[in-house]
């Protein structure tokens, strides 16, 4: 990680730029919302999943796109332990039924 700036009179300007790779983009859900949910969000311990469909894996990044846990699932309803990340904001990939979709999660 860089980080470079400069003052253009009274205003500090800036840029931060991040090397390697990005594991994931961010999408459109694309699981109905009827059909897949989880809770609580916010969570210091355990985020439970709940799907009509059968929750194939879940992988879970962090704000730079590193990948910090994985799991295989296969089964509609699954509790994932959070207790073990770092305070903060994280990207939560769900695949159901084939389905990918993103939910932002936050670690308390």
């Amino acid at each position: 990680i860089e980080y470079h700036h400069h003052r253009n009179g009274n205003k500090a300007e800036g840029m931060m730029i991040v090397y390697g790779a990005c594991e994931f983009l961010l999408n459109v859900n694309d699981i109905e919302a009827d059909d897949f949910s989880f809770y609580p969000n916010p969570s210091s311990e355990v985020v439970s999943l709940s799907s009509v469909g059968n929750i194939e894996n879940v992988t879970v990044y962090n704000m730079l796109g590193q990948r910090v846990v994985e799991y295989d699932i296969n089964s509609s309803e699954f509790d994932m332990d959070v207790s073990g990340l770092a305070i903060g904001a994280y990207v939560m990939k769900v695949t159901v039924d084939g389905q990918i979709a993103n939910y932002r999660i936050n670690k308390k």
